[in-house]
């Protein structure tokens, strides 16, 4: 059986590829692996990341509504 390839994925770049709202795949295809390695071993950063876009996401449209941006209110 082969070694499994050892994979140079930095945690804070999958967190802000998440927050982006980028999927397993996506991610995995940035770096360059399998999704089921990014859900197995990195699933709390990409939890992590996606929970932040959510909020940043809701902070935008505060802010849009607080401008008057009708659809927002």
């Amino acid at each position: 059986m082969a070694r499994p390839k050892k994979y140079n994925i930095d945690t804070d770049q999958v967190e802000k590829l998440a927050g982006l709202g980028c999927t397993n795949i996506e991610i995995a295809s940035f770096f360059g692996c399998t999704d089921s390695l990014i859900r197995k071993n990195y699933s709390e950063y990409v939890l992590k990341g996606k929970e932040n876009g959510k909020i940043r996401l809701r902070q935008w449209q505060m802010k849009s509504a607080q401008k008057g941006n009708v659809a927002m209110l």
